[in-house]
């Protein structure tokens, strides 16, 4: 990767974003963890001047947009969820990335295979960066601001209380945004 910045830097070609992948189904095996993405970036740095170093996003399911790979709310390292929150896109919603399956532990792996387990972990995840974003005090009352109790993204549904989670952590196309 250093070498490939360098070579397009000395040819004048800025790269401007490396993209972690979405979640699709037959590329699992290409895609990498949210920690690996951010010591790839920081890895970078450095090496060339900060106009040739790409920036390293997410594109957050659920219609959040771009996100800097490091700009996490929350990233809980045993479940590998990262959640993002996209105020300047939708002020009050939360999106979740799940790294690939390949970089859990096999206790991990297995958990996604229980819904009940599945939803609790994408629930303390969301509640983690609830937490942190209001300073550990409740947004709503911090901020005057309105946190749903829904994580848009992430999967093949919007996550919301009493609903089931699903039962493959990979998205059909075109579901992922669907309302309850």
């Amino acid at each position: 990767m250093k070498q490939l910045v360098k070579n397009l830097s000395h040819l004048h070609i800025p790269p401007y974003y490396v993209y972690i992948c979405d979640l699709v189904d037959g590329i699992e095996h290409m895609r990498c963890s949210v920690a690996q993405a951010c010591q790839m970036e920081k890895a970078l740095r450095g090496i060339t001047a900060g106009y040739n170093t790409p920036l390293f996003v997410v594109d957050a399911p659920g219609g959040g947009g771009k996100r800097d790979v490091h700009s996490f709310e929350h990233y809980d390292t045993q479940t590998r969820i990262a959640v993002y929150g996209a105020p300047s896109v939708r002020p009050n919603e939360l999106f979740t990335y799940l790294d690939p399956l390949h970089s859990l532990s096999p206790d991990a792996q297995a958990a996604w295979l229980d819904p009940q387990r599945a939803e609790r972990m994408m629930s303390d995840a969301v509640k983690a960066a609830r937490a942190k974003i209001g300073g550990g005090l409740n947004h709503q009352a911090a901020c005057g601001a309105d946190y749903p109790l829904s994580c848009r993204g992430s999967s093949t549904t919007e996550w919301t209380s009493g609903q089931r989670s699903p039962q493959s952590r990979r998205p059909r196309r075109g579901e992922h945004d669907r309302q309850s």
